[in-house]
């Protein structure tokens, strides 16, 4: 277990209150259990990308089989797949498919097992209900999946409606505390609800109703940081301001907990939307009706995402800059001991902050910008693809992450 804790040690600082949950369940977890098979399952898969040895990949294999085995059985339970344990299993089985798409030098492809997986969470959290929202820990893990389940409808080209139900749910029961990440969480909805129209429209093939609707996509991209549907009538929820991308960003001296998180998350997705739509305008470019007017406005929109997309970057930097830990030889060096701490402590099991605000220490220099985007904007997007944030010793990579049919995975993946 050390081994996955050390896997989380960056996404623990940037939301302790958050990802606290996560040792807190696997404290509780029985030898046999779908969450200890899959949290072994993960530990294997990072030793096997550490050592590369045949032994740690056939141990990883192993493993594997055998949470599918001990996960398949919670979920026909029940009772045991309405409970956290088989909800973070099934999450935890997603990364160890994650894990092994990210190799160094390519760009990973999301497996068929991988987008599996978090259909499986879709299901899972809507045969909970309510009751996924009434614990602490529960909302936590709620939001902790929500980024697998928000990808995945939108790689299908198909909206989350449910998100609607969960955010009044999670609205129910949160605490007031919890609306920074209430309001993160329904700012990336919208995004990827934008997402999922673009996917839709662009895999229909049909160029001229990508043009035609080219008006309507840019109108919901330059509104969707006013957007709080479905709590739009909560003051409280609304006063948590999103800024456009390109407003300049000024390092707060008191926040509250999560606030590095909360602001990661609402990057990720709005540069997910810049990203979906870079790609659409490309295709309306190409659509017959094009006039030469159209295709100038297009070109400027394509210049602005990806202004957006440099901005969130360095503003994601900059935030993650408040870290004193974050990009340090003291970070790397953990990474490079593990191997040797089977007997390592858990540093993310403290209890969640009670208070609201807290200051910041100073953040160290740094030579390198703690968030990288990994590819060439300039490039042609060829192909189903959507960004992936990959935490690192160093802070975060942000990669192409490719999608589609069976064949274009394996043709990605050889």
């Amino acid at each position: 277990m050390p081994f996955v804790i050390n896997k989380f040690k960056l996404a623990f600082e940037m939301s302790k209150s958050i990802f606290n949950a996560i040792p807190d369940v696997l404290s509780k977890a029985e030898e046999k259990s779908a969450l200890y098979q899959a949290c072994n399952a993960v530990a294997r898969a990072y030793m096997a990308t550490i050592t590369r040895t045949s032994k740690a990949t056939s141990d990883r294999a192993k493993a594997y089989g055998s949470a599918l085995m001990a996960t398949r059985s919670a979920i026909q339970d029940p009772q045991r797949c309405k409970s956290d344990n088989t909800l973070l299993a099934v999450w935890l089985l997603g990364l160890y498919e994650l894990l092994l798409s990210i190799r160094k030098g390519t760009e990973p492809v999301a497996t068929p097992g991988w987008q599996f997986h978090n259909q499986v969470l879709s299901k899972l959290i809507r045969l909970r209900g309510s009751e996924q929202f009434t614990t602490q820990n529960g909302r936590n893990i709620f939001v902790i999946i929500f980024t697998n389940v928000e990808t995945q409808a939108f790689m299908s080209g198909q909206e989350c409606e449910e998100a609607l139900t969960w955010f009044l749910e999670y609205h129910k029961y949160c605490e007031l505390s919890e609306y920074p990440i209430l309001r993160a969480c329904i700012f990336s909805h919208h995004c990827a609800r934008i997402c999922s129209h673009v996917r839709a429209l662009v895999d229909t093939g049909d160029l001229d109703k990508v043009l035609s609707s080219s008006p309507s996509i840019l109108q919901e991209m330059d509104e969707v940081e006013q957007i709080t549907h479905p709590l739009s009538h909560d003051e409280t929820v609304a006063s948590c301001v999103v800024d456009h991308p390109t407003t300049p960003y000024t390092r707060p001296k008191h926040t509250y907990p999560c606030y590095v998180g909360v602001h990661i998350i609402q990057c990720n997705f709005r540069m997910r939307l810049s990203y979906a739509v870079l790609e659409f305008l490309g295709y309306a470019c190409k659509a017959p009706g094009c006039t030469p007017q159209q295709r100038m406005v297009f070109k400027q929109y394509q210049r602005r995402c990806v202004e957006e997309l440099k901005a969130l970057v360095d503003k994601a930097s900059r935030i993650l800059d408040m870290f004193p830990d974050v990009g340090s030889d003291e970070l790397l060096d953990r990474r490079k001991g593990v191997v040797y701490e089977l007997d390592g402590n858990n540093s993310g099991t403290e209890g969640s902050p009670d208070a609201v605000h807290a200051p910041f220490e100073e953040p160290r220099e740094r030579s390198t910008p703690a968030v990288k985007l990994c590819f060439d904007l300039q490039q042609p997007i060829d192909g189903k693809s959507t960004l992936l944030f990959n935490h690192n010793d160093r802070g975060i990579s942000v990669l192409r992450f490719w999608f589609g049919n069976e064949t274009e995975t394996h043709q990605r993946q050889s």
